[in-house]
């Protein structure tokens, strides 16, 4: 019965006969030819694969790379609305400031439509962030 050997230990042995010849003489045995064209073939099999697994993960590379571009202007997007609203909110401060002093707002319900009318117009600029978020 032969013994099975392992890929590496049959490339040594084919190596090692091959050293105990002379240069002039090559002597070919059929097994070890046979082995030898299926080796190149798995090989030239994994080479295939090997390169095929590299384009997938290259086109996923681009798309990760084009989804943070997107997600880099849509932060973009954002820090301006954020800083639209901020300065939308001093500008609302401000007015209040400005409105509290006035005697016509010295009246609790007066102070309050105020106030709601300002609280609408803060819920206005956050739905349009939003909307923005959304495209």
């Amino acid at each position: 019965m032969t013994e099975r050997l392992t890929g590496k230990e049959r490339m040594d042995a084919i190596k090692s006969r091959r050293k105990n010849v002379r240069p002039d003489v090559l002597p070919i045995w059929f097994e070890d030819m046979d082995y030898l064209i299926e080796r190149v073939d798995e090989l030239e099999r994994k080479n295939y694969d090997l390169r095929e697994d590299l384009a997938g993960r290259h086109s996923t590379v681009e798309e990760l790379n084009e989804k943070i571009d997107e997600l880099y202007s849509r932060n973009k997007r954002y820090r301006v609305s954020v800083e639209k609203i901020k300065r939308k909110i001093e500008s609302n401060d401000e007015r209040i400031s400005q409105l509290s002093t006035e005697p016509q707002f010295h009246d609790p319900s007066g102070r309050i439509n105020t106030l709601n009318g300002q609280a609408h117009g803060l819920e206005t600029a956050l739905e349009l962030l939003e909307d923005d978020s959304d495209a």
